[in-house]
């Protein structure tokens, strides 16, 4: 679970070599962080501030960090029945989401080409890029609805968001 860090204003106190990698693999001073439970509570605390900056926070300091391009990848997702998102879409960091209403699906299309991955909201800005396999698998569930296309879940119609 995410500590309040909206609560928290604590100093600035620099940054730290620490990179979230764009496959969600997080990085301390060049050496891969192993440890799912500190990637979990790393995570737990990272924001985004209002300079679009990421950062790790805790009651008395707050540190800069890098992303390359995401902090969480979607690494799953379930489907129910003939083809309507259901359940939790687990992330690498331990965190899950149910697709749809506050956890929307957000495509950067220029035209009618998708030109990044697909996001998925997580918290407080942050967003979750989601992985090749679910890509594929959600590009075989997308309907298209009143000209607009997206996904059921969990009973409703979700559009996809235009970035």
């Amino acid at each position: 679970k995410p500590a309040p860090v909206h609560l928290w204003n604590p100093p600035y106190c620099g940054e730290i070599d620490l990179i979230i990698k764009s496959d969600g693999t997080w990085v301390h001073e060049g050496a891969v962080i192993r440890r799912q439970k500190l990637i979990e509570l790393f995570s737990s605390i990272l924001t985004l501030g209002s300079d679009r900056e990421f950062y790790l926070v805790s009651p008395h300091e707050k540190v800069r960090i890098k992303v390359e391009h995401h902090p969480f990848v979607i690494q799953k997702i379930d489907v129910e029945g003939e083809g309507e998102v259901d359940g939790p879409a687990p992330t690498n960091v331990g965190e899950t989401v149910a697709v749809g209403k506050g956890h929307l699906i957000q495509i950067n299309l220029e035209g009618e080409f998708v030109t990044t991955a697909p996001t998925v909201h997580i918290r407080d800005g942050l967003v979750a890029q989601i992985n090749r396999s679910v890509y594929y698998q959600l590009a075989n569930l997308m309907v298209q609805k009143d000209d607009r296309i997206g996904i059921w879940s969990s009973g409703a119609f979700y559009c996809f968001e235009k970035l």
